[in-house]
């Protein structure tokens, strides 16, 4: 009875370390992702920033991803691009193509609504 004891502890200690190993190793890959998503941001900001700053001389561009400005459909909630104010404010609204032309053609048949 004392080796089936002793061989219980032996493989309970060994399935403990091998959970360690593995929280471990999740930790770590958890980080890597946590890491590879903030670069994903990080490159998404640059291409909004030069989406927004595309036309503008050098000297009128403005480098400051803090000053992006989503300009999301209020219908529809699309994003319909980005701009760089003089003031960050996260998000603004405008109308995108597809609903100002359903907007358009219910006014033009008269009907009141959205959607």
């Amino acid at each position: 009875m004392n080796e089936q004891v002793l061989a219980l502890k032996v493989e309970n200690e060994r399935l403990k370390l091998a959970l360690d190993d593995a929280i471990r190793k999740l930790a770590l890959e958890k980080a890597r992702a946590d890491e590879s998503t903030l670069r994903i941001q990080e490159i998404a900001r640059q291409c909004a920033l030069a989406e927004a700053n595309a036309g503008r001389t050098p000297a009128e561009q403005d480098r400051d991803t803090g000053n992006l400005v989503a300009i999301v459909c209020a219908w529809c909630h699309k994003l319909i691009r980005y701009e760089v104010w003089p003031e960050p404010m996260g998000t603004s609204h405008g109308i995108c193509v597809d609903c100002a032309k359903r907007m358009e053609s219910q006014l033009q048949k008269g009907v009141r609504g959205t959607k």
